[in-house]
């Protein structure tokens, strides 16, 4: 991912919505059939205080996790993580264990990933 815009709407109770613009790579259309029930959404992000035990029972319901944690603590948050997992039907659930709003607001935490994500392109080559 090389450029993105997004907006969040955030609640006083730590629920949002984030709402994504992928320019580079753009996005591009779905090769399956029509899903009415896959359209517009990316992934839904859900606060624990402790991701652990609530990502144990996705697995346990036949999910699974997607990669390993992400340690929020290059952003200032020591002790704080998150986890992408997928749920029994392949929707995307991200277990955060500190709001939106904290990572969000805590310096740069977009433009680290974008950085990484253009290390990777980088690595990887040009593609055909």
């Amino acid at each position: 991912m090389r450029e993105l815009k997004f907006a969040i709407l955030a609640t006083g109770n730590s629920v949002c919505i984030e709402v994504f613009q992928f320019i580079d790579p753009a996005p591009r259309p779905r090769d399956e059939e029509f899903e009415f029930s896959r359209v517009g959404i990316f992934h839904i992000c859900v606060t624990d205080p402790n991701p652990g035990p609530l990502v144990k029972k996705i697995v346990e319901n036949g999910g699974k996790k997607v990669g390993g944690a992400m340690d929020y603590s290059r952003y200032g948050l020591a002790g704080q993580s998150g986890v992408y997992t997928q749920d029994p039907w392949g929707n995307v659930v991200e277990v955060m264990s500190i709001s939106l709003e904290r990572v969000s607001s805590a310096g740069n935490a977009l433009g680290w990933y974008i950085d990484t994500q253009k290390d990777k392109d980088k690595a990887q080559g040009p593609s055909l």
